[in-house]
């Protein structure tokens, strides 16, 4: 609790780094040291977030646990927090999964246009 945290890991900073500008997520995944090999996949997750608009991850931030986040997008369509769901790994089934994305990405977007968001 309270304590800073990169944002490349987990599904709340994942979402949130897939709606970046271009140059300022190429300067945060810059910034982690990762490998180029680590930089590609992360590129191609982000890819996959933008499209999906939701992303699942699996011990990023915390061992044994699962998160399951959309972004929430201002009237500029920018990124400003996430709606997220984190569960012990054990509980978090594909049936929870399929149905918790639906509903956190759904109420990300609803929220997201309440906020003048064109997405």
């Amino acid at each position: 609790m309270g304590e800073l945290q990169s944002i490349p890991y987990g599904s709340s900073g994942k979402t949130i780094l897939a709606h970046l500008e271009n140059e300022l997520t190429d300067e945060i995944i810059d910034a982690e040291k990762f490998t180029l090999k680590e930089k590609q996949n992360i590129k191609i997750e982000l890819d996959k977030i933008r499209r999906d608009r939701y992303h699942v991850s699996v011990s990023e931030r915390l061992e044994g646990s699962t998160g399951i986040g959309s972004p929430i997008l201002n009237a500029d369509n920018e990124p400003i927090g996430s709606i997220i769901l984190t569960a012990p790994t054990p509980r978090v089934t594909k049936e929870v999964i399929q149905t918790a994305s639906i509903d956190i990405k759904s109420t990300a977007i609803k929220i997201s246009k309440i906020l003048g968001s064109s997405i």
